[in-house]
């Protein structure tokens, strides 16, 4: 899936589908990815049980130092936060996985980041594969691929 975005240095954009599925025999979210190399808020956000829970691509050294280089990105469930409590507790997608609601990708401009020329941010994302695994990593993993 190609994704273009075109934010100011503010802005944010992306997009959710709904997708009423169990993923509770699975326990991470695998999936191959062409980053941009400009380490903008990357946001992967799953819906379940009502809560959104997210995982920030950007705040993994392995992503930031990664460039552009394709790569298999796999986020165990238990990597995931809370978007809307206080402290954003990672866990609960481990609980919550058998109700999955709904799915997005989104890009969250960062305003001092040096990627914004003249008040903007643009590039493009691939996306690939995306798919709930059975998983035995603990923590996420970036293999450059």
């Amino acid at each position: 899936m190609k994704f273009t975005y075109d934010e100011t240095s503010t802005g944010w954009g992306g997009a959710t589908i709904s997708k009423e599925v169990d993923w509770s025999k699975c326990n991470a979210l695998q999936f191959y990815m062409v980053p941009d190399g400009k380490n903008q808020k990357t946001v992967i956000q799953i819906n379940a049980n009502g809560t959104t829970y997210e995982a920030y691509l950007n705040t993994y050294e392995e992503f930031k130092k990664n460039g552009n280089k394709p790569m298999l990105i796999t986020i165990p469930f238990s990597e995931f936060c809370e978007r809307d409590t206080e402290g954003n507790p990672k866990g609960g997608l481990v609980n919550d996985s058998s109700k999955i609601n709904s799915f997005g990708l989104w890009i969250n401009a960062i305003s001092d980041s040096e990627a914004v020329k003249d008040g903007r941010v643009s590039e493009t994302l691939y996306y690939d594969n995306i798919t709930a695994v059975k998983s035995s990593v603990e923590a996420a993993t970036f293999e450059v691929k």
